[in-house]
């Protein structure tokens, strides 16, 4: 129902993936990319998991960590102080309709592993699309949590949301799978 917020926050979503992957880039070990960017970015260039591991902990970061600093960031509101929450519900429910042929073509274009559901972490797009509108929506939550917090309670919230998208990744990592290949899957 608003194009311009949604284009303005998904803008200012896009910022965040591409600032951690630019410094991450410059140095791998800096303390300016968020841990849950730094494990995903690390375990993808080394190898460590499989297309399927790389995939969630792409989303993992990406929505967990930094989904709701995004939203908070770019309003929570319309200029006239309605809620943009039914133009992000929207969103979640796009994303779900293509999952399915996100599915295959990541499965055709990285790895056919993307599609195994036999894998611990099986990549069946029902699971995927709910596991995304699960994480979104408690990105929400936290962007209004973010919005409302005081000097002294935001560094909480953040520690939160740092948290949460660190032992997702952690878990990731562990349960993952190991790629097939000697071949890093990114």
């Amino acid at each position: 129902d608003d194009p311009g917020w949604t284009n303005h926050a998904v803008a200012v979503f896009a910022k965040y993936y591409l600032g951690a992957f630019d410094k991450w880039t410059a140095d791998s070990n800096s303390s300016e990319v968020p841990r849950a960017w730094k494990i995903a970015f690390n375990a993808a260039r080394d190898g460590r998991v499989s297309a399927a591991g790389n995939f969630f902990l792409g989303l993992n970061a990406h929505i967990n960590h930094d989904l709701a600093l995004a939203m908070e960031a770019a309003g929570l509101t319309g200029p006239d102080g309605s809620s943009e929450k039914a133009n992000f519900t929207r969103i979640n429910v796009l994303l779900n309709s293509v999952t399915l042929p996100l599915i295959a073509e990541l499965s055709a274009r990285l790895h056919p592993s993307m599609d195994d559901t036999s894998l611990p972490l099986s990549l069946d797009a029902v699971a995927t699309g709910q596991v995304m509108w699960t994480w979104r929506e408690q990105a929400w939550r936290n962007a209004e949590l973010l919005a409302s917090s005081t000097p002294l309670t935001r560094n909480l919230v953040i520690a939160t949301i740092d948290a949460n998208s660190i032992t997702q990744a952690t878990t990731f990592t562990v349960f993952a799978g190991v790629p097939e290949s000697n071949e890093a899957v990114s």
